[in-house]
């Protein structure tokens, strides 16, 4: 892990990234790859180094900036440098010098950093020896007046969306990330790079990737979605890596992908070595700067115009004459008037003309302006001129305020939400019964027959209750088919599902419930059935066909029969009904059934015609 710390600690260096006149110095060399040659410091060389801090000291670099070597020279008249060469044993990672790789070398005395030309020069070769016998040539680094570039840094932070699936770092895969702090963390993306999983990876042999999906409940997307792509970064320090796995992962929720060989990690660069260059960019300017790189707003340009400031289109920015001056010539412009004047370009309104138009008085269009009747008179038609009056006269001209406003409604008298006011048919008759279902003490498995938009499980529940007492008074609990619960100190569900059942736990005394008090009986309910366990709503009216399977038959949206779509019904009491065998043969309105549908997933809406 040091070795790519000490890679990216030089490649800073080397490019002079500096806060403001320090460099960012290379740090001592520590490892041991099993194979080294020495450079001999003689005397000679010695001499040359500015080395005024006891603590100074040598560094030795591969040609891609690896730290391969280093060697205190504060105090000292001579010494040695063991340059390392890389281990082949770790296919993995380079962590050392290549056979005839050239090696350069830097000076660190205190906060200074020096390049220092060897008077040999020096290529690796395994136990090899460099005798280094004259003067170095050592030049000072200038860090003064580069701008450090830090890449933007992905947050670990994720979301909880309830689903997700595992990535299995394997210690094969932990050890390719070669992570050089504690607090290392590996990212997971989405393909629109959003965040949807974060672990932390640095101290650690193996772990695993928690990769979140898209909560479906919420219409934001927070996670992956089913088949997206995922990729991932590795935040190391302040560096920023790409790590591509061994093993490419695409999102299945509660899925697992075990990544057990090496990933192949890559360094964001984030430098920008370009600088800019002002000047006018536009090619068709007098003064355009093929250099320039960026508009500096300065291009002049020939500006052609009238320069006559007496005239009517006077161009005070005009900076070369084009004879296009105008001036004012009064007179009739409207080629339709009897003395309309051609070379006229300012209307002085002496227009005269023959005006055409209708002279009856009574008429709907008179005109009393005009002076030649042209036949055109219309009678006056008065009515109702609204548009959107139930008596609306298409051929009206004049209004007399004789509109009725439309009432939309129901208008069959026989109907439970007949309007008597209604003028025009605006909703659907109701014909069944409001459906209303008996509570008793404890247990009940009760359908939501209400509307499919809802103000949520309190506001429902308190208006459709019959002892008046309130939803948090009477009941303990109420809970969907996946376990998911309402309670007044803790709830996790907060609406009702049209055509879903519930589990309701209730206290004390007995009370009704009925959700259709308002809206009178509701008809055409659907509801999706999945595969598995769904807690279904028998949604008929008191007078529906309530025989399990005739009823059930019939609102089965794939036509497949009971007997082949459940393989169990049962009520609150845990009598059932099923192909071989029944304790139950009818439903009850308003009640709720466990069913278990074999197969695929189908609907059930036990109102259609």
């Amino acid at each position: 892990m040091k070795k790519i710390l000490t890679l990216i600690t030089f490649t800073l260096a080397s490019f002079g990234i500096s806060n403001a006149q320090d460099c960012d110095l290379p740090g001592l060399y520590s490892g041991n790859t099993g194979a080294n040659m020495t450079v001999m410091l003689t005397p000679g060389v010695m001499g040359s180094l500015p080395a005024t801090d006891a603590d100074a000291y040598m560094v030795a670099l591969s040609s891609d900036g690896l730290i391969i070597g280093s060697a205190s020279v504060g105090n000292t008249s001579q010494t040695t440098i063991a340059v390392w060469g890389d281990d082949a044993s770790t296919t993995e990672v380079v962590d050392g010098a290549l056979a005839a790789e050239s090696i350069s070398f830097q000076l660190v005395n205190g906060t200074s950093l020096y390049d220092v030309v060897m008077p040999t020069t020096v290529s690796y070769t395994t136990n090899g020896l460099v005798v280094q016998a004259a003067p170095a040539t050592v030049t000072l680094v200038d860090c003064s007046t580069v701008v450090e570039e830090v890449c933007p840094l992905p947050s670990s932070d994720v979301v909880n969306t309830g689903s997700n699936m595992t990535i299995m770092l394997t210690p094969a895969l932990v050890a390719s990330l070669n992570t050089s702090s504690d607090d290392a963390y590996l990212v997971a993306f989405t393909s629109e790079g959003n965040v949807v999983g974060s672990e932390v990876v640095g101290n650690v042999s193996q772990t695993s990737l928690a990769v979140w999906g898209d909560d479906s409940s919420t219409p934001e997307i927070d996670g992956a979605l089913a088949g997206e792509s995922i990729s991932f970064q590795l935040v190391d320090g302040t560096s920023l890596f790409d790590v591509v796995m061994p093993v490419s992962v695409s999102f299945t929720a509660n899925g697992m992908s075990v990544q057990a060989a090496p990933s192949t990690v890559t360094i964001v660069d984030c430098s920008s070595a370009s600088e800019d260059v002002l000047g006018c960019m536009d090619a068709t300017a007098n003064n355009f700067d093929a250099a320039a790189n960026v508009d500096d707003a300065s291009c002049t340009y020939d500006v052609l115009g009238c320069m006559d400031a007496t005239a009517n289109n006077f161009d005070a920015a005009a900076n070369v004459d084009d004879a296009s001056c105008t001036y004012d010539v009064l007179g009739c412009m409207d080629a339709t008037a009897n003395n309309f004047d051609a070379a006229a370009n300012v209307d002085d309104a002496s227009c005269t003309y023959d005006v055409l138009g209708c002279m009856d008085a009574t008429a709907f269009n008179y005109n009393e302006l005009a002076n030649t009747d042209d036949g055109s008179c219309i009678a006056v038609v008065n009515g109702c001129m609204d548009v959107t009056a139930f008596n609306y006269n298409e051929l009206a001209n004049t209004e007399d305020e004789s509109c009725v406003s439309v009432v939309e409604g129901c208008m069959d008298a026989t109907a439970s939400n007949y309007n008597e006011l209604a003028n025009t048919v605006g909703e659907s008759c109701i014909y069944g019964t409001p459906i209303e279902y008996q509570l008793s003490a404890g247990w009940n498995m009760v359908g939501y027959t209400g509307t499919a938009v809802n103000n949520g499980i309190v506001a429902q529940m308190d208006a459709a209750l019959g002892n008046g007492v309130g939803t948090a008074n009477t009941f303990q609990v109420i809970k969907n088919v996946s376990g998911q619960f309402w309670s007044a100190a803790f709830a996790q569900i907060s609406t009702f599902n049209q055509g879903q059942g519930y589990m309701m736990y209730v206290n004390g005394a007995t009370t009704t419930v009925n959700f259709q008090q308002t809206s009178g009986y509701i008809s055409g309910i659907e509801y999706a059935l999945s595969a598995g366990w769904n807690m279904v709503a028998f949604t008929g009216d008191v007078d529906a066909e309530n025989n399990i399977v005739s009823s059930m038959d019939a609102a089965l949206g794939n036509a497949a029969s009971t007997a082949n779509t459940f393989q169990v019904i049962k009520n609150v009491s845990g009598q059932f009904w099923s192909a071989a065998f029944a304790q139950i043969s009818t439903f009850n309105p308003g009640q709720a059934y466990m069913m278990y549908v074999n197969g695929s997933t189908t609907t059930v809406n036990f109102q259609q015609e």
